[in-house]
């Protein structure tokens, strides 16, 4: 369920991101019919790499989820290994992130762990198991 609840909200953010630029582009050109261009190939060019993008999403997060599950498997006793490898790993995604952001790798790893922490808390919190 969660997957196709992403999946529909990755590609409705997307497309309408890439629509909109359409729309814009059209406007800035003085086209006579309001989103001209977003009718064209260039609109059904937008649909296809917005599903392209949903599908890379989806099987990132689905990647993502399945690793520290296999590994709380492989290791039940030690359910604290599961959080400190999804943690470490979404700080390895912040400082390789960095490289495309032109940022600071210790800055972005250090926020994305940050995040994967308090993510986990609220888990904790809210007593999601």
């Amino acid at each position: 369920m969660a997957l196709t609840t992403a999946a529909f909200a990755v590609f409705v953010a997307d497309y309408a991101e890439r629509r909109a630029h359409l729309v814009r582009a059209s406007r800035q050109l003085n086209l006579t019919r309001r989103g001209h261009l977003a009718t064209t190939r260039l609109g059904r060019l937008a649909a296809a790499r917005s599903a392209t993008a949903t599908v890379l999403a989806c099987t990132a997060s689905f990647v993502g989820a399945a690793l520290p599950l296999l590994a709380g498997a492989a290791l039940p006793g030690l359910s604290w290994v599961v959080v400190a490898l999804a943690v470490v790993t979404l700080a390895v995604l912040g400082a390789a992130l960095e490289h495309l952001f032109a940022g600071n790798p210790v800055r972005w790893a250090a926020v994305l762990g940050a995040g994967g922490i308090a993510v986990t808390w609220i888990g904790v919190w809210l007593h999601i198991t």
